[in-house]
């Protein structure tokens, strides 16, 4: 560890054990590495389900559901570490839905736009500035950095900055009310919007993943300084011996789909063409989706008489998820199918980096943050249609077949300018910017 030169407020709800969302594997990256360039953590987050990882330092707040989250926890039987998304595939799974715009969907967002405002964690506001407040008293912290999702964390930080005056750097992982996701009506992206400004005008600087949300932020932020910091995944993955590549030509998804936003049905038309025309066996391909069941891709395995080949094989832990990952001869990625979405990363594209088998990319457009990133790490192929798809997988089954696993080209020196490591180095020369006071750690880096 570097000599401290500060100590810096992480705010953020997800943190591990809690569910091991994108956001929460960031800020166990930033907590593990900030110390390695003279910035000591210090992780605020609400009451975990189980003991965190003692080599950080994490202050647990109170936290409790508002009664009508509890309640609805409680009546349909959603488990703590399972986010909505999950439990939601789940119960639309027990009652046979298909549709993404069920009855069950418009009710939930109904009931989350008017009673989950500003998110569904707002009741951890109170509790954490309290908590913050006291260490803000006691533990001489030179500056905030609060990352969003939930963009609670970010109102929590707004208040620490009005009352203390401390530098605050706001994370969007996800934008806020510029988000390609956001789930409700144009009145509530309207109040999100008003919200946003106002809460983050005392920020001293903002950060997102990619270019494109960085100049969205900077069109409603005027002469806030917005920053680019893209990454998720950690270089120790690197040191842990590789698996034996799996004996079928496997391709592997892990995580959620999203449906109308991603879809494997150009694989599926690739396979089935490629296996019609004898180019491709039938018996050495195994197509593997670990994530929550989804009724919808079954209905487009079985429309394309893939039931022998493509399977669903429900949720994994992050763990077994990144062993199935590096045992594969090829990872399936999903890129966005909407052109406005093309400034969005997902933390499977890093988790896939780490897992250091050949990547292929299905959908997006040409110029997306995707495609730009597997080009420059040679990482892996973006492929736009069905004809692309098919070339790339004749290539990947002849060296399957020839070889026995398909060849990776990643190149390892491109790839860990996207460890949690180089996200750290990012953040701590924000930091050291905003505080001055605090001179820089020469790392030889």
């Amino acid at each position: 560890m570097a000599n401290v030169v500060g100590k810096v407020l992480l705010i953020s709800y997800w943190f591990p054990p809690r569910a091991p969302e994108f956001a929460g594997k960031w800020a166990e990256g930033l907590a593990k590495y900030l110390p390695e360039f003279g910035w000591e953590p210090l992780v605020l987050t609400a009451k975990l389900p189980k003991q965190p990882n003692r080599r950080y330092h994490v202050v647990e707040t109170p936290y409790h559901d508002s009664p009508f989250f509890y309640f609805f926890k409680k009546l349909f039987g959603i488990r703590s570490e399972q986010t909505l998304l999950m439990y939601i595939a789940e119960l639309k799974k027990k009652f046979r839905i298909t549709s993404a715009t069920s009855l069950l969907d418009v009710i939930l967002k109904l009931g989350g736009e008017i009673i989950a405002y500003p998110d569904v964690q707002r009741a951890w506001r109170s509790p954490a500035v309290k908590v913050a407040g006291d260490l803000l008293k006691t533990s001489s912290v030179d500056a905030v950095l609060s990352i969003s999702p939930p963009v609670t964390a970010h109102l929590i930080a707004a208040d620490l900055k009005e009352k203390y005056g401390v530098p605050w750097v706001g994370h969007f992982q996800d934008l806020w009310s510029q988000n390609p996701y956001y789930p409700y009506r144009s009145l509530r992206r309207r109040l999100d919007q008003q919200l946003e400004i106002r809460t983050m005008a005392c920020a001293d600087t903002l950060v997102t993943i990619s270019p494109p949300h960085a100049e969205k932020l900077s069109r409603l932020h005027g002469k806030k300084p917005v920053h680019t910091i893209t990454g998720g995944f950690d270089p120790g993955r690197f040191v842990i011996p590789h698996p034996q590549p799996s004996a079928k030509f496997t391709i592997t998804y892990t995580g959620n789909i999203y449906p109308g936003k991603q879809s494997p049905e150009p694989l599926f038309k690739a396979l089935v063409e490629l296996i019609s025309e004898g180019v491709i066996n039938r018996k050495d391909v195994e197509v593997r989706f670990y994530g929550s069941y989804l009724m919808w891709v079954q209905q487009q395995i079985d429309f394309y008489h893939l039931k022998d080949i493509a399977k669903q094989l429900g949720i994994l832990t992050w763990q077994a998820s990144i062993e199935k990952q590096s045992e594969s001869q090829l990872l399936l990625l999903l890129d966005w199918t909407d052109p406005d979405e093309q400034g969005v990363y997902t933390g499977k594209v890093f988790q896939y980096l780490a897992s250091r088998r050949p990547i292929l990319a299905v959908g997006g457009s040409r110029n997306d943050v995707v495609g730009k990133l597997l080009e420059e790490t040679k990482a892996g192929v973006h492929c736009l249609d069905v004809k692309e798809i098919k070339s790339f997988l004749k290539q990947a089954y002849r060296e399957y077949r020839e070889q026995g696993q398909v060849n990776y080209c990643g190149n390892k020196r491109k790839i860990m300018n996207y460890s949690y490591r180089e996200v750290a180095h990012g953040f701590s020369e924000l930091l050291s910017q905003l505080v001055p006071s605090h001179t820089k750690v020469n790392l030889n880096l």
